[in-house]
């Protein structure tokens, strides 16, 4: 399915009013450790692995984050726009209605995730792992970089134009 410009501009500021609301708010002591970069991260995931990271609504463009340990992540409504995520541990993770316009997911492990109304034009998804990733009416450009045998259209995904 297709759909324009107003359509995607509408799904990005419900997402954002959302957000803006404070039903979607990110744990402040997890995004501060986040932001330390992904060795500070994966230090604190590896003790204390009964967190569920809460990152839900942060604003993270542009951020490193290769070889994040992000698995079972609420990322539900982040701005993830630019940032790069390649080789990151994403299964399971909540990323419903995130932006991930431009993002760096080359080799990320996506396994699992629910990417469910995503943006993900422009996004490097280059050899990452989509199997059992929930991609409904995620939206993706024609610049968007998909693994070989991974076809939008056969996961309800919508193309922008």
């Amino acid at each position: 399915m297709q759909f324009g410009g107003d359509e995607l501009q509408e799904m990005a500021r419900s997402t954002h009013r959302t957000v803006q609301k404070g039903t979607v708010m990110a744990n402040q002591e997890h995004l501060g450790i986040l932001r330390q970069g992904a060795d500070a991260w994966n230090a604190w995931r590896r003790g204390d692995t009964s967190a569920s990271p809460d990152l839900a609504g942060a604003n993270l463009r542009k951020v490193d984050l290769s070889e994040a340990d992000l698995t079972q992540a609420h990322l539900i409504g982040a701005v993830l726009r630019d940032a790069n995520l390649r080789d990151g541990q994403l299964s399971r993770a909540d990323l419903r209605g995130a932006v991930l316009r431009g993002a760096d997911l080359r080799q990320a492990d996506l396994s699992g995730a629910d990417l469910t109304g995503a943006h993900v034009n422009r996004a490097d998804l280059t050899g990452a792992d989509l199997s059992g990733a929930n991609m409904t009416k995620a939206v993706y450009s024609a610049s968007t970089a998909f693994p070989p045998s991974f076809d939008p259209a056969a996961h309800d995904m919508r193309l922008w134009h």
